[in-house]
């Protein structure tokens, strides 16, 4: 694609003066810049459904739990109805966004997470209703990671499709990696917890928390400390570092209940838990961000 604009642009500035090739090109330049920062965007919208997939499975526990539950009914309504929106804006339904995929596989993997959702949105919709409807929280409960795992998908083909690739440093592209890893575990982990406490499949939930936690502290130590065997160095940027420290701060505070070294769980440790998973999603959201403002363009070869 690439080499097909480069063959265009010349022959297009072949016959053109010295001034109008420098005003042609600054704005071919600034297009496809334009265009693939739009390209960004949707990626960054993709990420962050992965996200909303497992931040509303949350609180479809708490409703059916009745663990705040009041909150939980506002919030399910409004993160349900942000992932359904941005299903619809990867479409080109979104006129603040000026892009939308492009290839056949990406809009097939949009049409095969909206076939899913409809259904999942209509679980969604019946249990805000009747927090006792135990037939749409099941099939929530039991489609939640489906959904994850769909998200998870679009957003790497979304990546691996772009025409101009992102010039990260190794740092940031691990770090920016890790990041959406934790935005969703953040979500994911205080849910296992959830479930464990109200002994919903017990067992297999611990399981699952343990492989969460596995995962979001291995990030996190490798953003500080490095990772000499994946060749990963510690983040040095002050204001990032700042707020990693501060995620650290809070995960410190609640990992040795995540990691269910207590000998039983109490409403205290849940409500530590919900609180501190809120800390740590808005300080990822803010990770993320700089991430993503750090983004250089560059052409690939």
């Amino acid at each position: 694609m690439l080499k097909k604009l480069t063959f265009f642009i010349i022959i297009s500035l072949t016959f053109l003066n010295s001034s109008e090739i420098q005003f042609k090109l600054k704005n071919l330049v600034d297009s496809a810049f334009l265009k693939e920062n739009a390209k960004g965007k949707l990626i960054s919208l993709a990420a962050n459904n992965k996200m909303l997939s497992q931040k509303i499975a949350k609180d479809a526990v708490k409703i059916y739990t009745n663990y705040d539950r009041k909150n939980a009914k506002k919030e399910i309504l409004k993160n349900a109805k942000e992932f359904h929106n941005t299903l619809i804006s990867l479409l080109g339904g979104n006129k603040n966004i000026n892009a939308k995929v492009e290839s056949k596989l990406s809009k097939n993997e949009i049409k095969q997470i909206i076939a899913y959702w409809k259904t999942y949105y209509k679980s969604v919709i019946k249990l805000e209703k009747n927090p006792k409807d135990k037939k749409a929280f099941n099939y929530i409960y039991k489609n939640n990671e489906k959904l994850l795992g769909l998200t998870h998908k679009l957003t790497q083909t979304l990546m691996s499709e772009r025409a101009i690739t992102t010039n990260f440093s190794a740092v940031v592209e691990h770090t920016h990696k890790f990041l959406d890893r934790e935005r969703f575990l953040t979500q994911k982990m205080f849910k296992e917890a959830l479930l464990v406490y109200k002994k919903i499949d017990k067992k297999r939930n611990i399981i699952r928390n343990h492989g969460s936690v596995i995962l979001f502290e291995h990030a996190l130590t490798a953003m500080l400390k490095g990772d000499k065997k994946r060749g990963i160095v510690p983040i040095s940027n002050p204001k990032m570092k700042k707020l990693l420290l501060k995620l650290q701060k809070e995960w410190n505070g609640v990992k040795d209940i995540y990691k269910f070294k207590i000998k039983k769980l109490t409403k205290q440790d849940i409500k530590k838990l919900d609180n501190s998973s809120k800390k740590m999603l808005a300080l990822t959201q803010k990770l993320i961000k700089l991430t993503e403002d750090s983004l250089i363009f560059k052409e690939e070869k």
